[in-house]
């Protein structure tokens, strides 16, 4: 469960020896939202659903705040992950296929058009050795850079 993980974890107290508390009170809270479970989902079907929407909403900030952190927090992949969230968020539809299919293509597309090794010759003969592109200034060949 979700909750038992942040009971236990760094969030619920600095001291592992004290992470009891957080897992005491978890464990009143299930026994009191059991015990008063018909009501509470009576008052929850009597409010709009606006609010109930944005609650939820709320709810998963922190979730949506730590999804977003973790898709641009690494440089290289940044741009790949912004098209595919994007696509994702925009909720089009082409083909008859959804936003979720289209921003794993978009995405995975943009990720091997960005991480294409343009410019490396692959006919080297050892994949540790990387031969530098020749230009036309370029007389005299250098001797290759070795990889290791």
């Amino acid at each position: 469960m979700i909750a038992a993980s942040i009971c236990t974890g760094s969030e619920a107290h600095e001291d592992p020896a004290r992470r009891y508390v957080a897992g005491l009170a978890a464990g009143v809270f299930y026994i009191v939202i059991a015990v008063f479970g018909a009501t509470l989902a009576q008052l929850m079907a009597a409010l709009p659903k606006e609010l109930i929407m944005t609650l939820s909403g709320l709810a998963l900030i922190g979730s949506i705040t730590t999804g977003l952190v973790g898709m641009v927090s690494h440089a290289e992949h940044r741009d790949a992950s912004i098209i595919t969230f994007l696509v994702a968020a925009s909720g089009m539809s082409l083909l008859g296929l959804g936003a979720a299919f289209w921003s794993l293509v978009l995405g995975g597309v943009a990720y091997l058009i960005l991480h294409q090794r343009w410019g490396v010759r692959y006919d080297a003969p050892d994949p540790g050795i990387v031969l530098p592109i020749e230009t036309e200034t370029d007389n005299a060949r250098p001797d290759p850079i070795v990889c290791n």
